[in-house]
C-alpha cells in the first residue's frame, strides 16, 4: 500500500459501491431475433427444448370455405369467405447429436416420440418468456428426417401437425 492509502488503527475501510449490471429484458421495439424463437417437447412434465436447433418454423393457417349468393355485389360473382378451421403446423431443423443434455431433447428421442406413434404436446415462446407468455397443444409428429452428407455435419428436420386445440398461456406474477 502506498503511505495515501494507509488506514489509522481508528479508521474503518469504507465498502466501495459498485451497481450491478441492469438485468437484460425482452425488448418491445425493433425486430424480433430468431434465435429466441424456442420450440419445447413436455417429456415427463418438463419441457425439453429440441437441442441444436438451427431453425423453427411456426406455420398458422386458416382453412375457409366459399360462399356466393345471388344477393351479393355482382349477383354472386364475388364470394364470401368464411372459416372452416384452423390449423398450425411447426417444423424445426437442427444438428444430430449423440447426447441429450439435461433440458435439451435431441434427434434420437424425437425417432423414439415418432415411433410410438402417439401426439406430443409442444410448447413454444420467445427466450425469456418460457414461463410466462406461449402456446401449447398436442402435435403429430408427421414427419423425422436425417441427412448425414460426406464430410459434413448430420442434420436432422422434424415435422408437426396440431392435434386439437393450440392455446396461448399468459401467466402474471404478482409483485
Amino acid at each position: 500500500m502506498s503511505e495515501n492509502n494507509k488506514l489509522t488503527k481508528d479508521q474503518t475501510p469504507q465498502a466501495a459501491t459498485v451497481a450491478a449490471p441492469p438485468i437484460p429484458t425482452k425488448p418491445t421495439t425493433g425486430v424480433i431475433h430468431g434465435s429466441n424463437l424456442i420450440l419445447g417437447v413436455n417429456i415427463g412434465e418438463v419441457y425439453q427444448a429440441i437441442g441444436y436447433c438451427k431453425t423453427c418454423s411456426v406455420n398458422n393457417k386458416a382453412e375457409t370455405k366459399d360462399r356466393a349468393h345471388k344477393n351479393m355485389p355482382g349477383g354472386g360473382k364475388w364470394k364470401a369467405k368464411s372459416v372452416a378451421g384452423l390449423s398450425v403446423s411447426i417444423s424445426a431443423e437442427g444438428f444430430s447429436c449423440f447426447e441429450t443434455t439435461a433440458g435439451f431433447i435431441n434427434q434420437a428421442k424425437l425417432l423414439e416420440l415418432w415411433e410410438a406413434g402417439e401426439s406430443v404436446e409442444l410448447r413454444y415462446s420467445y427466450r425469456g418468456e418460457e414461463n410466462t407468455t406461449y402456446r401449447k397443444g398436442m402435435f403429430a409428429i408427421t414427419a423425422l428426417d436425417e441427412t448425414a452428407a460426406a464430410d459434413d455435419d448430420a442434420t436432422f428436420s422434424v415435422s408437426f401437425e396440431n392435434d386439437g386445440p393450440v392455446t396461448p398461456h399468459t401467466i402474471t406474477t404478482n409483485p
